[in-house]
């Protein structure tokens, strides 16, 4: 982390990854410095997860949602913006996030680009009345998929490990959207992607609130 004066100092700053950043004042007229927007969210309870979810970025929403749960009870607020990702790593990072709440915690969660795969399980396992999407954001809902391979009898413990999975999934989709087990088989886990805008996810039960712009504003 630089100071502005180290950062006008350098002769040359140019990072590769061009990420947003601000100013923080460290103290009043002597010191500030330079971090990121999600740093600066993340000290106001915004929790921004924008990336895949595999076992490090599952790890780093545990650790983030349990540390703030030891700093207090106000909400936490979850932007996701994910194209989904690791099913196992996702569940855990779904049992988490249930614990928090179960904790007298309210977990906020917010689409604001596409929340696809494992990320549309965690948009909908925000705390209910607090789940919420931009209208025009997407929610994409599918059957789980496995690329197996191995041996006979490999193959027959994966397939039977697979199916409990799947199970579980089903058992949290319809908890968290109050539809029944074997609808959501035949509508959503039925082997197509289901691509559903805010105003279809509140009618299905995904979410609470749609969030809406008007673009002939301003």
């Amino acid at each position: 982390m630089y100071t502005i004066s180290e950062l006008l100092g350098m002769k040359s700053y140019a990072p590769k990854n061009l990420a947003p950043v601000v100013v923080k004042t460290l103290e009043p007229g002597v010191n500030s410095a330079v971090i990121s927007a999600e740093a600066a969210m993340y000290e106001k309870r915004v929790i921004v997860f924008d990336t895949e979810v595999t076992r490090e970025s599952a790890n780093c929403l545990q650790t983030l949602l349990l540390h703030l749960h030891s700093e207090g009870k106000e909400k936490i607020t979850i932007h996701i913006s994910s194209p989904g990702g690791d099913v196992v790593e996702g569940l855990a990072m779904l049992a988490i996030l249930q614990w928090v709440k179960e904790q007298g915690v309210i977990i906020e969660t917010f689409c604001r680009g596409m929340a696809a795969s494992m990320a549309s399980l965690l948009l909908m396992c925000g705390t209910k009345g607090h789940r919420s999407m931009l209208e025009d954001s997407t929610c994409l809902i599918h059957d789980l998929s496995s690329g197996n391979q191995g041996k006979f009898k490999d193959l027959q413990v994966n397939m039977e490990y697979t199916i409990e999975l799947r199970n579980r999934l089903l058992n949290i989709v319809s908890k968290r959207t109050g539809k029944d087990i074997e609808w959501i088989k035949t509508n959503w886990f039925n082997g197509t992607d289901h691509m559903l805008f805010g105003d279809k996810a509140l009618e299905e039960g995904v979410i609470d609130k749609v969030i809406r712009v008007d673009y002939g504003k301003c």
